[in-house]
């Protein structure tokens, strides 16, 4: 898994998120000569948009989080048992019942 595309210090995701925010908003508030959305339905979307998308960041972020914490202890496992097989090579000519 490599590493994530960022921009500077912000995530790609992110920048999409408020790209496509930025679009909506002109969309719903924006006078574009297009269908007028009532604004009580406007901000309810949006508010919602911004929920989902705070929701879906923190879940991302926990997910690398836990991600690169479970990796770091698998590395230190395999250095345990590299270890071990070095101290011990006669213990792995037998098998684990």
């Amino acid at each position: 898994m490599g590493s994530p595309e960022t921009l500077g210090s912000i995530d790609e995701s992110t920048v999409w998120v408020i790209a496509i925010f930025v679009v909506l908003l002109v969309l719903f508030f924006g006078d574009l000569g297009t269908y007028a959305y009532d604004p009580a339905v406007s901000i309810r979307f949006m508010a919602t948009f911004t929920i989902v998308s705070g929701l879906g960041f923190e879940l991302e972020t926990s997910r690398r989080r836990h991600y690169h914490r479970l990796l770091a202890e698998k590395i230190s496992l395999e250095k345990a048992l590299a270890d071990v097989k070095v101290l011990y090579p006669e213990l792995l000519d037998e098998p684990v019942h």
